[in-house]
């Protein structure tokens, strides 16, 4: 007796099991496979040209699969001569077109530059000097930078 109670209670927690897994124990969601993007990224360390010495001048044009080119700089500054130097920025809608490739440009546009809260847009032009694509996923090098 006592054994027969065990085994029906051990039915009736398999059968509950079962239903809330899902109907005859099968899930009631499935699962979606989601896509690999592909990241592309090429950073240019800046100098001469249009820039100003003394600052990282770094800019990062990346692009994923699937979606648009992006700019990225970090401690970008340019020189617009009697003007003075400026405070370059990328905002999420700067973008990049061309090949980047050693002795080749690159150009860039969405930039803005300037100093406090006033920014004015620009465009430019990263001439490659030199760039390491050997596989190594060290996809960066020197450039030259010209504002239009």
């Amino acid at each position: 007796m006592r054994y027969r109670k065990l085994c029906i209670s051990v039915l009736l927690v398999a059968i509950a099991g079962g239903v809330l897994a899902g109907c005859n124990g099968k899930a009631s969601h499935s699962d979606s496979e989601t896509s690999t993007s592909y990241v592309y990224q090429f950073t240019a360390h800046c100098s001469g040209g249009d820039t100003v010495p003394g600052h990282a001048n770094k800019m990062v044009l990346t692009q994923a699969t699937g979606q648009r080119e992006k700019v990225s700089v970090t401690d970008f500054y340019i020189d617009l001569g009697t003007a003075g130097n400026y405070k370059v920025i990328a905002p999420s809608r700067a973008t990049w077109s061309g090949t980047p490739k050693k002795g080749g440009y690159t150009s860039v546009s969405g930039l803005q530059w300037g100093a406090g809260s006033s920014f004015s847009p620009f465009t430019g032009r990263v001439v490659w000097t030199s760039l390491d694509l050997d596989g190594d996923g060290n996809k960066e090098g020197k450039a030259v930078f010209y504002y239009d």
